[in-house]
């Protein structure tokens, strides 16, 4: 979260800013800070927690665009994370197939959808927690396609 007042990044709610010394207020949690009836942050948190069908879901339904960006950042990573997971499969099976499942090729390909596969976890749990703390993290290659499209 930023201070308001000299928009220091990295202050904690509830706690006075290490650069001005301004207390820095906690979000109001009425329920009504969305279209849907939900705070800024959940909603936006909740955009990630399905990966692209939760974001395609708010997209549609949101009208706030501090949760519609991070409703189509959510489509965009996650779509090519699954994407880029489908080509591997296809590939890998398409070698064993092809009769070179000793090979190195299938090794090399599951250790790739392996890292894959952590990444998009690290990605996706680094996600959910930057839009429940009300930051509007952008993902190089996504963010900016994500903003353009609110």
């Amino acid at each position: 979260m930023r201070c308001p007042s000299c928009g220091e990044a990295a202050v904690d709610p509830g706690e006075g800013c290490p650069e001005c010394g301004e207390t820095v207020e906690r979000p109001a949690a009425d329920g009504t800070g969305t279209s849907l009836g939900l705070d800024r942050n959940v909603a936006a948190a909740l955009a990630y927690s399905l990966t692209f069908a939760s974001g395609l879901l708010f997209y549609v339904l949101e009208d706030d665009a501090f949760v519609r960006f991070h409703a189509a950042q959510s489509v965009l990573v996650f779509g090519a994370a699954f994407g880029l997971a489908l080509v591997l499969e296809v590939w890998q099976a398409a070698l064993v197939l092809s009769g070179a499942a000793g090979g190195t090729g299938p090794r090399l390909l599951t250790g790739v959808s392996t890292v894959l596969g952590l990444v998009t976890v690290g990605l996706w749990t680094l996600l959910m927690v930057q839009a429940y703390r009300g930051e509007r993290f952008a993902v190089p290659l996504f963010g900016r396609a994500a903003a353009a499209s609110v």
